[in-house]
């Protein structure tokens, strides 16, 4: 007779527990209507606090783009970010121009039979603004084109430069002492 009263029990516990709902957790009374002052400025789109991320906030139109995304605020903010890039091309060419404008000399070591030096060169050339500072040292006695002046380089000479691989490149600035490049492509990043 015991047998049944625990079968019953164990049968109301498995239909209440697989019947039950599942309420989802929440950090507030949910019965308040009232959100805490606090979260206010962070759920309300219309204020800066929800649109940021950390100490970052985006830009304006990008807000107002996603607050409204409207094919009038989609296509005013890309135009938005068309005008941004071409002042931020402006700026570039502007600091380029100045950084140009600083280099008094770049020495450039090379082989005619070298690929890479061919690539450095033809690079070289097309930056119009700094072939009267360019100077070519060649280590081979092969033909090589080139609008810039060269200068051959005995075994003796390369040795004292420390000549090891082609192509190296040495920059001088204003008031600097010569550098070595780390590696060729380093001119154009830091310099061109």
């Amino acid at each position: 007779m015991e047998v049944i009263p625990m079968k019953l029990a164990l049968l109301f516990f498995m239909a209440t527990t697989l019947l039950a709902k599942d309420r989802p957790v929440t950090y507030w009374d949910e019965d308040r209507e009232e959100t805490p002052e606090h979260w206010k400025s962070f759920l309300d789109m219309n204020s800066i606090n929800f649109w940021k991320e950390g100490d970052y906030t985006p830009p304006l139109p990008l807000i107002w783009a996603m607050k409204d995304p409207t094919p009038q605020n989609i296509a005013l903010y890309k135009t938005y970010l068309q005008k941004r890039a071409e002042v931020l091309e402006t700026f570039h060419q502007a600091m380029k121009k100045d950084r140009i404008e600083h280099i008094e000399q770049i020495v450039v070591v090379f082989r005619s039979d070298c690929n890479a030096c061919h690539r450095l060169l033809s690079e070289l050339a097309a930056h119009g603004e700094i072939v009267e500072k360019v100077q070519l040292l060649q280590l081979d006695s092969g033909r090589f084109p080139s609008p810039w002046p060269t200068r051959h380089l005995s075994q003796a000479q390369a040795q004292s430069l420390g000549v090891q691989t082609v192509p190296m490149v040495w920059v001088k600035n204003d008031g600097e002492n010569v550098r070595l490049l780390e590696h060729p492509g380093q001119l154009f990043e830091e310099y061109l």
